[in-house]
């Protein structure tokens, strides 16, 4: 592992590494578990930390994975994300601070469908190593969780127990790997 300050300025998301997962409630007592397979995201320093960093992160709706098809169209109507009118999630941070030895607290704007609501993310980072190539790699795992239907993803359906098919918190649980950006 790299010990050393961080003097590259401008990061992006290695695509190949990355993984931008969540888990949401399923008939009360299950998990669902998916992720987005298409996104793009940089990452920009002000100084020798990623503190008081910038996050530029666009998620493409329409590459969403459960593992089954069935139930990926279904999130693609418009009684979830409707990726013809929204074909983006989008984030920006707010602030980046450190919060402990290895850990950080973004916050930032969070844009699904056509609301935008502030949302806090919490990140565990490791620390910097270099992959077999011998290229710098800045590992991250963050968590959060926000609440579908602050952003209009409002399909809702009872089961006859008054029970949800699908709850209202969507957990996220996300490897990132960032690689120096030299464009």
């Amino acid at each position: 592992m790299i010990d050393t300050a961080i003097a590259i300025k401008k990061w992006k998301l290695d695509t190949n590494h990355t993984s931008l997962g969540f888990k949401i409630r399923h008939l009360g007592l299950a998990y669902i578990r998916g992720l987005f397979n298409e996104y793009e995201g940089e990452i920009s320093l002000e100084g020798e930390s990623f503190e008081n960093s910038t996050i530029d992160l666009t998620i493409f709706t329409d590459s969403i994975n459960t593992g089954n098809d069935m139930r990926d169209n279904h999130l693609k109507t418009p009684e979830f994300f409707d990726v013809i009118t929204f074909p983006e999630i989008k984030f920006k941070s707010n602030s980046v601070k450190k919060n402990g030895e290895n850990n950080y607290e973004i916050e930032g704007e969070l844009t699904i469908r056509d609301t935008t609501k502030t949302v806090s993310l919490q990140a565990s980072y490791p620390g910097l190593t270099n992959d077999m190539y011998g290229n710098t790699v800045a590992i991250f795992q963050i968590t959060g969780e926000i609440d579908r239907t602050d952003f209009g993803v409002a399909w809702h359906h009872l089961l006859d127990n008054n029970v949800a098919v699908v709850g209202k918190k969507v957990e996220f649980d996300m490897n990132i790997e960032l690689i120096p950006n030299e464009d």
